[in-house]
């Protein structure tokens, strides 16, 4: 389970600034494309099973606005940046940005929104940058301290973060995000709370329990020889900085005690990095979770906001998995509790078209009417990749992978990938 205790990142606020009104002298017929494209973002905005489709429909507005206009028009171009980001085309998103600031430099909105797509983009220290030149133009901007304290946030400079966060709180006492995120801050300084800590940092991973010593070491172990299957599959990227941390309690109380959802064995922090779970009963279900977990950590230092099918899938892939001591390496088994549930999709003609899993939103894949054969199918399609007629189709899955990490969108990373592949269904 992927967990998102908050956004990852905040769209644009609703503001009322000078910035966002058209201006007076635009053609009636702009001004209608305009408002057309705006009314269709913010129904994307709500975040329903079709904001992918709403997202993409409010561009074709705001293109027809631009060419209708008789002047720059930064607004329109502002829009679609952030049209863009629903999207996951973060590429596009920042040449349209840049537009809206070249015709408007002091379009401290558009900086932040830049800002943001530098954090989809996992440059923090460009985000930063952005958001402190719409300080420059608007110093009481508490969206922009917000946004900054998450960047320190998602780098783990808790200090950063914590007095960004304050500087937020000071000019909005309102702003809910801003007082989450101070808090979970501050538990990231304060830590888990253990009564007794044990530790092992590994070439990887910080692992913190407060099992015992030996436990501890398992733990690292086990999550070096993930690591390790993880990165065989998936092409070289830059060398990590910042080394995962991994918290195990010793008892399912202390892991709900700690903030933790329910009925989970564990759960992993986008925003925090962090992955934690408990102690199972049996060694073989605490590994479960450490693999099917692990994967999420490892992914999201590559995407954020990684595709649903493609990172479930790949956790329930490497959750069943085995470390053979003899060849040292991890053996990937059949995932017992997602099989059943294919075999019967495929016998009632109830599975769902490839193209379509792979670009339904969060949202969508966790529909509760379909969540369990959505999460069944995803699996089913990540083993097919790698294992029908000895991987010959895993490739496919590589390419995608880093047309996403290079900043393509859900539509053109599936067309580069799967395009002219024969799916069948």
């Amino acid at each position: 389970m992927k967990t998102v205790a908050l956004l990852l990142l905040l769209f644009s606020p609703q503001e009322d600034g000078s910035n966002l009104r058209p201006p007076e002298k635009i053609p009636a017929r702009a001004l209608k494309a305009y408002n057309e494209g705006h009314e269709v973002l913010e129904k994307a905005r709500k975040g329903g099973s079709d904001s992918l489709d709403l997202a993409e429909d409010s561009l074709d507005h705001f293109r027809r606005a631009i060419r209708l206009a008789k002047t720059d028009f930064a607004l329109s171009y502002y829009r679609i940046g952030i049209a863009y980001q629903y999207t996951k085309d973060y590429n596009d998103a920042k040449r349209a940005l840049d537009r809206a600031l070249k015709i408007n430099p002091r379009f401290h909105e558009a900086l932040l929104e830049l800002g943001d797509v530098w954090q989809w983009k996992k440059k923090y220290k460009e985000a930063i940058r952005e958001y402190d030149k719409a300080l420059a133009i608007k110093p009481d901007y508490a969206y922009a301290h917000r946004n900054k304290a998450l960047a320190y946030t998602r780098m783990q400079e808790w200090e950063k973060a914590k007095e960004s966060c304050k500087k937020a709180l000071e000019l909005d006492p309102k702003e809910a995000f801003a007082r989450q995120l101070q808090e979970m801050v501050q538990n990231e300084i304060d830590g888990p709370g253990f009564e007794k800590t044990f530790t092992r940092e590994t070439a990887h991973f910080i692992i913190e329990t407060d099992v015992d010593q030996k436990f501890c070491n398992w733990i690292a172990e086990h999550s070096e020889h993930a690591y390790a299957k993880y990165a065989s599959i998936f092409p070289k990227q830059s060398k990590r900085k910042l080394k995962f941390p991994v918290i195990v309690f010793s008892t399912y109380k202390k892991y709900l005690a700690y903030g933790s959802p329910e009925n989970t064995g564990g759960y992993y922090s986008d925003l925090l990095k962090k992955l934690v779970l408990w102690k199972s009963r049996t060694d073989k279900d605490t590994l479960i979770v450490l693999y099917h977990e692990g994967f999420h950590q490892f992914l999201a230092y590559y995407l954020s906001d990684a595709p649903q099918w493609f990172n479930e899938g790949h956790g329930d892939y490497f959750g069943p998995s085995v470390y053979n001591a003899r060849t040292k390496k991890m053996d990937i088994k059949i995932n017992p509790w997602r099989l059943p549930l294919v075999k019967q999709a495929i016998r009632k003609d109830k599975y769902t078209p490839f193209r379509k899993l792979m670009l339904m939103t969060q949202a969508e894949l966790y529909d509760p009417k379909t969540i369990g054969r959505n999460y069944a199918q995803s699996w089913s399609m990540v083993y097919f990749f790698w294992h029908y007629d000895k991987g010959r189709y895993g490739k496919l899955l590589q390419k995608y992978f880093l047309s996403l990490r290079k900043g393509s969108g859900l539509r053109k990373a599936f067309d580069a990938a799967f395009g002219r592949a024969n799916l069948g269904v």
